[in-house]
């Protein structure tokens, strides 16, 4: 079944959404990442590992969900990533409630 007008008006808006989220995420962590190199020492213990990882998890959750907003889950190797995807954003996630 090929996707309605609105579906794909929909599916274009959720890929914009997500690209833009990903790539704020990724700015917001080089601006963490750019101390840590030239060994500023953290706000508190574990601030440049919680940012780290939350932003693992961020960004392998919005890339599933762009993932799922196009026609490449379609397919079994895109299911694949999906769930892939899914599952780093989770242990990502939980290594950081756990552990900070």
């Amino acid at each position: 079944m090929r996707p309605t007008g609105v579906t794909r008006a929909q599916s274009r808006d959720i890929v914009f959404l997500c690209s833009l989220l990903i790539a704020a995420h990724l700015l917001l962590l080089a601006r963490v990442l750019l101390p840590w190199a030239h060994g500023v020492p953290p706000i508190h213990p574990g601030y440049y590992e919680s940012r780290l990882l939350s932003t693992v998890s961020s960004v392998a959750l919005m890339s599933a969900f762009l993932l799922s907003a196009t026609h490449h889950y379609a397919t079994p190797r895109g299911r694949v990533a999906y769930w892939l995807l899914f599952g780093i954003a989770v242990v990502a996630f939980a290594a950081e409630v756990i552990v900070y």
